[in-house]
């Protein structure tokens, strides 16, 4: 690391500038701010983020503004999500970080503000690919648990998302978009189109009730053009042909919205199913 140090007008000695290295090379000090490159063959998110957590948010910092962040991660473990050759190139300009992030299953530009509880968190991708696992959840399992600050504690978030892939099947445009509230979180629009497999459209809140307890609730409104093939690009056992689906709710439980489960779940939903088949299942399938 290069650092150069300055006294403030309080006689404190403080960072003027910075440039630290994790295995990208000789550090040397940049004209201005922080900057930070790493070259890395392993990180663990999780750990990061609850650090994370426990900063001031507010965009107040001891630190010198961070001028450039570059990094490239071989592996980079994110609870129960593994990337592989991670890449963030962000440059400060206009009060904000901003530039271009990939990896094997991402690819697409961020910009994060400089006070990130005032404005929000804008990630644009061409594309994303996920997986899901049937069976595979982590919500039961500690170990691959990321922990997450209070809802109030995190920024709104713009993220557009081109093309949408779920276990190699494409599944059209993803829109997710959130606005702060005094007591959490607004979620604004959750949507998926241009396939007909699934069209959703989810608005909802994720917030601190009186007590300090965290509360979820969702509005839900869910079509399939095919539940046989939407249950079977979900990595499910094939049971059903065709069955056009549509799929409306309300529901809300206690806690975050990744710690639903059916203990806790309340609500009404209704579910109409339209001609289809089903199939032989195989007694072991369940």
């Amino acid at each position: 690391a290069a650092i150069q140090l300055h006294e403030t007008t309080g006689g404190r000695t403080a960072v003027a500038s910075g440039d630290v290295r994790l295995g990208a090379g000789r550090a040397k000090l940049p004209a201005q701010g922080l900057e930070i490159h790493a070259q890395l063959e392993d990180l663990d998110l999780g750990r990061w983020l609850q650090f994370a957590g426990t900063l001031d948010a507010s965009g107040e910092s001891s630190l010198p503004r961070l001028h450039k962040l570059q990094a490239r991660i071989d592996r980079l473990q994110a609870g129960p999500v593994a990337l592989r050759q991670v890449a963030l190139d962000l440059t400060h300009r206009d009060r904000a970080l901003s530039g271009t992030l990939s990896s094997n299953r991402f690819e697409g530009r961020a910009l994060i503000p400089d006070a990130p509880l005032q404005k929000p968190l804008v990630i644009e991708l061409k594309r994303l690919e996920l997986e899901h696992l049937p069976g595979g959840s982590a919500a039961d399992d500690p170990e691959q648990q990321i922990s997450s600050p209070l809802p109030t504690r995190l920024p709104a978030l713009q993220l557009d998302v081109e093309q949408l892939q779920v276990n190699g099947h494409g599944m059209g445009k993803l829109q997710l978009h959130t606005s702060r509230l005094p007591n959490g979180l607004e979620l604004q629009a959750l949507s998926l189109s241009g396939t007909g497999l699934l069209e959703t459209a989810i608005t909802g809140e994720w917030v601190l009730s009186s007590d300090g307890g965290e509360r979820s609730a969702f509005d839900l409104s869910l079509k399939s053009d095919d539940l046989g093939r939407l249950i079977t690009t979900l990595g499910y056992a094939r049971s059903i042909d065709k069955a056009p689906m549509e799929f409306a709710g309300q529901l809300f439980w206690p806690g975050s919205p990744w710690q639903m489960n059916r203990a806790n779940l309340s609500g009404q939903v209704n579910l109409r199913l339209e001609e289809g088949r089903l199939l032989q299942i195989d007694s072991g399938d369940r």
